[in-house]
């Protein structure tokens, strides 16, 4: 077997036995212009998995080309787990999936045909986001563009909208002698906005970055998930981590890129309208939740932002939305969260 062309780097917290298996038959379906080439996949478990999964691993790949590997690390969160998968990864490629997630087929060759061809650091393509009862479609450029010189400062400007889409770590490549020459890694101290993080950083160091039309991933957004679920601390974590990106910004001697922080912030906040100030299950009276809200939107991460703003790199929607908050219109601003939550419950 030839030299490893891939590394995929999944990270599992446990994960049902059914949906990692769904994610890793995606992965064993990969197939290659060139059949004597080296896949490995590095499925890592952040804690101690059951033996049966470790088994399913062993028993699932029915090709030589695909190399399946299972890693049990001591519980440290999905920033820390990722970075081990850096270090362990062989390949000349990495790609992160989420266990939750699937590749459609075809998909890393699509990748990597584009990111040989043209010497990129970093190569992304469309993905598909499955909703409960809808599918959309999310694809940056109709046609295959390649970034370079002056044209990365749009890249990284749209990686800070994320309207964009482009601040995810899956659905790319990347170049793994790049990575580990610029010593790009995953921010563990934060909680949220990591992959954000680590995909602006990447394109700071990135002399090429290709983008394709094709789709490379299919996201599956989990209603009853963790991202859906209230907690109480989800302002505190949102703000450590927008402060973490200025200060990424600023240390990075490209304080250009601050303007683009507005909208990276604003699109958090509609985050915290939605799963926080007017998330279901939150335990507050109505006018405790009304203290709540104004409390938020006076705080100085969110209030400049929202003062400043003119929203135009945002859809019609989120433009209503925010103006509702820049305005303080407390029953708009729930309305609009309650529209929101029907449409994520595909409802």
């Amino acid at each position: 077997m030839s030299t490893c062309l891939i590394s995929i780097v999944i990270p599992s917290y446990r994960t049902e036995a059914q949906v990692l298996q769904r994610c890793l038959v995606s992965v064993n379906r990969q197939r290659f212009d060139d059949s004597n080439i080296c896949i490995e996949c590095l499925v890592l478990f952040d804690g101690k998995p059951d033996s049966s999964l470790i088994e399913m691993i062993r028993q699932i790949s029915l090709s030589d080309s695909i190399v399946f590997k299972p890693v049990v690390l001591s519980h440290s969160g999905v920033s820390t787990t990722r970075n081990q998968g850096i270090k362990l990864s062989q390949g000349k490629w990495i790609s992160f999936v989420d266990a939750d997630d699937e590749l459609p087929d075809n998909a890393l060759n699509t990748l990597v045909e584009y990111g040989d061809k043209y010497n990129c650091d970093i190569v992304q393509g469309s993905y598909i986001t499955e909703l409960a009862a809808s599918t959309e479609h999310h694809i940056y450029q109709p046609e295959s563009v390649l970034f370079e010189r002056k044209k990365l400062e749009e890249l990284r400007y749209d990686i800070l909208s994320p309207d964009q889409g482009l601040g995810l770590v899956w659905g790319k490549l990347f170049l793994r002698s790049f990575l580990i020459d610029n010593n790009i890694l995953f921010d563990s101290s934060v909680a949220v906005g990591e992959d954000t993080a680590f995909v602006f950083s990447a394109a700071l160091a990135a002399k090429r970055v290709g983008s394709i039309p094709q789709d490379v991933y299919r996201y599956y957004r989990n209603t009853g998930s963790a991202v859906t679920a209230f907690r109480s601390d989800y302002v505190d974590r949102i703000v450590a981590s927008m402060r973490a990106m200025r200060k990424l910004i600023i240390q990075s001697n490209h304080p250009e890129y601050i303007s683009g922080l507005n909208d990276y912030v604003l699109f958090h906040l509609l985050l915290i309208q939605v799963h926080y100030l007017f998330h279901p299950q939150a335990p507050w009276t109505e006018a405790e939740r009304k203290v709540e809200y104004r409390r938020v939107l006076a705080m100085t991460v969110f209030a400049e932002p929202l003062r400043l703003g003119s929203f135009q790199r945002f859809g019609l929607a989120k433009r209503i939305s925010l103006s509702a908050l820049r305005h303080h219109w407390f029953l708009a601003s729930r309305f609009v969260a309650w529209i929101r939550r029907l449409q994520i419950n595909g409802l």
